[in-house]
């Protein structure tokens, strides 16, 4: 049975200093594939310009997609295993939340979010809240409603189809794309008083791998063709919105559009800059401002902390946003049968405060590592058994 905590009423508070988000700088990273997950860089593609005009139809029959029935897309587990195999394990004692850029994406965007219902779910351990990606209800009926709609599916795949066309190493789409496939990255940045560990699915890079950080990452996305000023408001207001929550926060540039016809044919290329989108609808009677949604974002990470602070550790707990249904106000409630989503073993980080928090292991310590990541020191326990 769940049990009311608290509630956040959104508000649309200028942004203050405070509220700014500091560059993101990438520690740690996986690639995921339906083998497995490994801690390298084989999931990242290099960006190549297609030649216009590009089918999307092409190899939908091979489409081979994620399990949409999943409620638990994103486990947190991964992104745990990336910083410990990249050494930087130590990072979650200093971390005031981990998790994935979608749910960063949803509370900035609850000042001006007036008809998407979403949840996540909180515990904290230590002084780090864990919040876990989960799909809502209302998102696994329309993801099954969906799925047994040709055309709908089809469209699905065309923004897959996209990311494969725009890859210079990638076989084609004549061999079949497969959704579960691709690179996360995973940054440190900070707003206000709270240190934030994101794990970010990247869609591609600008150029060989180097030192930049996240700055040569791009998005993909495509959309449709736009014929009317009702479009384009449209446009601005709600896809720039959400495309910007999800790449600034992870310190993605660049957003690569293609824009498509009905029937599939991506017509039109062009780079978008993730910093300006906000000045695209700046002074426009529907103008979402990044400032209100940094300002939003601090407040409810703050608002969150202070409520898990005074429940014990490790309850679990479910955000609720169902703006659709008349609420507008965040909901957190109490729920003892949400499933659990923190390995057991991050307790040990939290509850050995001043002594050594791994304790060496023998053997090996197995995992792949990247060639940028920093050798751990000596071999240590693992924190995912």
């Amino acid at each position: 049975m769940s049990t009311l905590v608290s509630l956040l009423e959104p508000t649309r508070e200028a942004g203050q200093a405070s509220s700014r988000l500091s560059q993101p700088k990438e520690i740690s990273f996986f690639s995921k594939s339906r083998k497995g997950v490994s801690f390298d860089r084989s999931g990242l593609n290099t960006y190549k310009k297609p030649e216009l005009p590009v089918d999307l139809n092409v190899g939908f029959s091979l489409f081979q997609d994620r399990d949409r029935t999943n409620p638990y897309p994103a486990p947190l587990a991964n992104i745990l295993r990336s910083l410990e195999e990249h050494g930087q394990d130590e990072i979650l004692r200093e971390a005031t939340f981990v998790t994935y850029r979608g749910n960063i994406a949803k509370l900035l965007l609850v000042p001006y979010n007036d008809r998407e219902e979403w949840h996540m779910e909180a515990e904290r351990q230590g002084e780090t809240i864990f919040l876990n990606v989960v799909e809502a209800p209302s998102s696994l009926e329309r993801q099954a409603r969906d799925g047994n709609n040709p055309s709908r599916r089809a469209m699905q795949y065309w923004g897959f189809a996209f990311e494969e066309a725009c890859n210079a190493g990638g076989a084609g789409l004549q061999v079949g794309v497969d959704s579960t496939e691709g690179f996360n990255s995973v940054s440190l940045t900070s707003i206000g008083e709270h240190q934030l560990v994101i794990a970010s699915e990247v869609d591609c890079q600008r150029g060989p791998t180097s030192s930049s950080g996240t700055g040569g990452y791009i998005e993909l996305k495509t959309t449709r063709l736009m014929e009317s000023q009702k479009q384009v408001d449209s446009f601005e207001r709600h896809k720039l919105s959400k495309w910007w929550a999800q790449s600034y926060p992870a310190g993605v540039p660049t957003i690569v559009v293609g824009f498509r016809d009905d029937d599939g044919f991506v017509q039109k290329l062009q780079e978008l800059e993730t910093a300006k989108l906000p000045k695209y609808v700046a002074g426009k009677r529907f103008a979402w401002d990044a400032g209100v949604c940094l300002s939003f974002l601090n407040r409810s990470l703050a608002w969150l902390r202070g409520a898990l602070a005074a429940e014990p550790e490790g309850s679990r707990f479910r955000l609720e946003h169902s703006p659709s249904r008349g609420c507008r106000a965040i909901r957190l409630v109490r729920d003892p049968s949400i499933p659990p989503f923190v390995p057991e073993g991050v307790s040990r980080l939290y509850s050995c405060a001043g002594a050594a928090v791994l304790q060496p292991e023998e053997g090996d310590g197995g995992g792949a590592r990247g060639d940028e990541a920093a050798e751990p020191s000596a071999k240590k326990a693992r924190l995912l058994q």
